[in-house]
């Protein structure tokens, strides 16, 4: 078994059944290869957001103050001194309470005329329904409450027309307080009528004390009330006009209460006035464009992390070294970095990574995997391996092209085989136009046929063209190339043989349980982990051995959208774009 090289990166967030701790670089990459999901909830949330601000109603609110103010009074039963009646919290509430009240919203409505109003009519038809329809949205738009710990009220209006809003605001104001007036009125009234009544109680009892202190007087015959003599007398007759100048203080006391509640009745003043008068709204109140929006950001990131972080524990393909290892049993050969070719101006005809860009992460990730085969085979002369994959087009050839170039680049004689009868990528790539390959090879046992590759420094031992079997399963598993292995292992240090895809043919399990041993491919994200532990388990009852895994085209940057990335929309020119637009629209 190779010993497993280090890894460049984990590379993934973990997935459901791992006992691991996340950490800040798992974090960051988790959001790097998900960044397109999340940006996209965020934006499909700020959409909806702004279809939500530019088809929802615009709605004004105007709004007024009240101060109430605590007044001093004259008590009815009182000759001097004014109470002092402090509005307590309680007190001010209720006029809170007050200004919500239905007999306040009803002389508005009333008014000016608002059950005709469309706003407020709803779809009512009868005039009670209208009333109450009107009644229940002036309610709805209504809003009252008290300025902190102050006697100051505010109240607001909230309408679709600002002039409206301010109108009907200050016809608020202007009915509670003809209503405070009103109630002062009423309780004056009533005072009154009970002044009165009470007033001619007492001029009946004044007259009936002023009367029996005459008739007393007359009776006994007394004119003097110095007299010594009649000193009894005299102290009755004391007491009776003592009676009677008693009635005639109340009866003037309130005869004075009842003018000036009189005088009050007819000019009563309300304990409330308007400090601040609602005027038109220059803004709308609703919708708040910048908190709709603000909240439609944060409610798509919130839901675009939740939706990623629910695909990520979902996901069931490879995406750590860690899932080899821990669930795959195999070790971790490396992980290859996705890289992006030059522009097509600019590239090699025949690119290999390796050599021409030496430095690159995937040319030093091939380099450590280079070294694992080297130490799993020092002990060998020469080595036979299989480069094969689960699924067409996971990188497979591009692994094996690569490999073949640093062994043969490092003074190893090398041969790479094109066992892929379907997709022949490695012969177009390193041996275009061939005329003889496997083959030929096959069938007359010749090592000659195949080519030297000068670029790679390895030989190739292609699929010539217009060359398909359809037996190719039995051509690869068949004698001839167990006879022709041990002919090319003399000539060859290392044989490296691109398989086909173990999902579309039976080939790679018929050739691979012949070589040294094989190493499977597969793609970062794409290739299916149940799907890897199936082929595996037939690959080891094949008697194939399994020298590891390589996860291939790890994107650990901003992943492309839909072909684009980053780069190339910086690097756009948007300009020439719009150019090339406004002529084809001339066309």
């Amino acid at each position: 078994m190779l010993e497993r090289a280090p890894s460049a990166a984990e590379g993934a967030w973990p997935i459901a059944g791992e006992t691991q701790t996340v950490a800040l670089r798992d974090a960051a990459l988790f959001l790097k290869r998900r960044c397109w999901l999340i940006a996209g909830c965020v934006a499909g949330a700020l959409a909806l957001g702004l279809l939500y601000v530019l088809f929802s109603p615009s709605t004004y609110v105007a709004t007024t103050q009240l101060l109430i103010e605590p007044t001093k009074q004259q008590a009815l039963w009182q000759d001097n001194g004014l109470i002092d009646l402090t509005i307590d919290n309680a007190q001010v509430e209720s006029q809170v309470q007050v200004l919500q009240s239905e007999r306040i919203a009803n002389s508005v409505v009333t008014k000016l005329g608002l059950i005709n109003d469309p706003e407020f009519r709803g779809g009512a038809t009868a005039d009670d329904d209208r009333l109450h329809v009107a009644l229940a949205h002036f309610a709805s738009a209504l809003g009252a409450r008290r300025v902190g710990q102050s006697y100051v009220i505010e109240i607001s209006f909230r309408s679709r027309d600002p002039e409206k809003a301010a109108r009907i605001a200050n016809a608020i104001t202007t009915a509670y307080l003809q209503d405070q007036r009103d109630a002062k009125a009423e309780i004056a009234e009533q005072a009154s009528r009970w002044l009165e009544a009470r007033i001619a109680e007492l001029g009946v009892q004044l007259n009936a004390a002023a009367a029996a202190a005459q008739e007393y007087r007359i009776a006994h015959g007394i004119v003097d009330t110095g007299n010594g003599g009649q000193s009894r007398l005299i102290d009755k007759l004391t007491e009776l006009e003592a009676k009677a100048e008693a009635y005639k203080r109340i009866y003037e006391n309130f005869l004075q209460k009842l003018t000036e509640n009189l005088q009050q009745a007819s000019y009563p003043v309300a304990n409330a006035r308007v400090i601040t008068a609602a005027s038109r709204p220059l803004v709308n109140t609703y919708p708040k464009t910048k908190l709709v929006l603000l909240l439609s950001i944060l409610v798509g990131l919130l839901f675009g992390l939740a939706l990623a972080a629910m695909r990520s524990m979902l996901d069931a393909t490879i995406t750590s070294a860690k899932q080899v290892r821990d669930l795959l049993g195999l070790d971790c050969l490396g992980l290859l970095p996705a890289y992006r070719e030059a522009a097509a101006g600019q590239r090699p005809v025949r690119r290999v990574e390796v050599l021409d860009a030496p430095f690159s992460p995937f040319s030093a990730a091939m380099q450590n995997i280079k070294v694992s085969v080297e130490n799993a085979s020092h002990d060998k002369p020469n080595r036979c391996l299989g480069i094969l994959s689960l699924l067409p087009g996971q990188g497979a050839s591009t692994v094996a092209i690569n490999l073949a170039a640093l062994f043969g680049t490092s003074h190893s004689r090398t041969l790479v085989v094109d066992s892929d009868f379907r997709q022949r990528s490695l012969s177009e790539q390193l041996a275009p136009g061939a005329l003889v390959g496997l083959v030929e090879a096959l069938h007359d046992d010749r090592a000659s046929a195949a080519t030297f590759d000068p670029k790679t420094a390895t030989f190739v031992l292609p699929i010539a063209d217009g060359e398909a079997s359809v037996n190719s399963a039995h051509l690869l598993g068949s004698p001839a190339m167990r006879r022709l292995l041990p002919g090319l292992k003399d000539q060859y240090a290392t044989i490296i043989f691109d398989l086909p895809a173990l999902s579309r043919t039976v080939d790679a399990r018929m050739v691979a349980p012949l070589l040294d041993g094989c190493i499977l491919v597969v793609a970062h994200g794409l290739t299916p982990l149940h799907a890897v532990e199936d082929a595996i388990e037939r690959l080891r009852a094949d008697d194939v051995a399994l020298l590891g895994v390589i996860i291939n085209r790890v994107f650990e940057g901003v992943p492309p959208l839909f072909g684009w990335y980053l780069d190339d929309l910086r690097n756009l020119d948007y300009g020439s774009y719009v150019d090339r637009l406004k002529q084809a629209v001339s066309r």
